[in-house]
């Protein structure tokens, strides 16, 4: 194993630690819910003053190595807000030598619009802003600013879960004063396969027309957990298009941290 792969490795075994420090036997800890890794969010929301932690690598082998993390905070009933970023993130170069560095940040929110029932499904909205804190230099980052925001529809069937997403992005320019606009569509699904096991896969689909970027990539894997605070997730993502990665290696924790401060009547 490589270096770089070797410190991914360290950086989200680190996380795992800190978040260990809360025992998963305190009272009031909320069930974790994994919103990673799939490019998919459902429309659910961090507890009303919970805290809740993501953490994890992808990892395409002497290509493109991450570590993604990610805290999520209920800012009332219907809101999280979130933030992260890759905490480490490697590409190869032209030459074929691997740049390591900080990845870009991101800081956003979800609010769900309304909740799924038996007969009608879920609704929820996101805003996101991608920060420039990549090094563009060493190509980690692009060095600009981005705007999200999606929407997201989700239902319950015959004990399944199905969601389907769609994100629009406003990609800054460096010369072109225009934004480039990136769609991303992607639709998921989960099933129980016992009760403290359950499969997800996710097909998506990016498409930047500025770029002439067709990215199509399929996804499956598990989510395990160990305490219903506690999940670890295992997958692979494989492209199918040209402009895709050829693979990536997923995996993670979602790890529930319980009330920060006081808890406010926010609707």
């Amino acid at each position: 194993m490589n270096r770089i792969a070797q410190n991914t490795f360290l950086a989200a075994g680190g996380l795992v630690l800190a978040s260990s420090c809360v025992s998963l036997d305190s009272p009031g800890l909320a069930p974790a819910h994994p919103q990673r890794p799939t490019i998919a969010n459902d429309t659910y929301t961090t507890p009303n003053g919970m805290m809740e932690v993501e953490a994890g690598g992808n990892v395409q082998f002497r290509k493109d190595v991450s570590a993604p993390v990610l805290l999520k905070y209920g800012m009332g009933e219907r809101t999280e807000f979130f933030a992260g970023g890759d905490a480490i993130k490697s590409v190869e170069q032209a030459d074929g030598h691997m740049t390591t560095g900080l990845g870009d940040a991101v800081i956003g929110f979800r609010h769900r619009l309304r909740d799924k029932d038996e007969f009608e499904p879920g609704f929820a909205v996101q805003f996101a802003t991608k920060l420039p804190t990549a090094s563009e230099n060493n190509n980690l980052g692009s060095g600009r600013m981005d705007f999200h925001i999606a929407v997201i529809g989700e239902q319950d069937y015959k004990g399944n879960t199905f969601v389907g997403y769609y994100d629009l992005g406003l990609l800054s320019e460096q010369i072109d004063p225009e934004l480039d606009l990136d769609h991303t569509f992607a639709a998921m699904g989960t099933t129980p396969i016992r009760k403290d096991l359950d499969g997800y896969g996710e097909v998506a689909f990016e498409w930047i027309p500025e770029q002439s970027v067709e990215s199509l990539t399929a996804a499956g894997g598990f989510y395990y957990a160990v305490h219903p605070s506690f999940v670890l997730d295992l997958g692979l993502r494989v492209g199918i298009t040209d402009d895709a990665p050829d693979y990536q290696i997923l995996f993670g924790l979602t790890r529930a941290l319980g009330k920060l401060g006081l808890r406010r009547d926010v609707r």
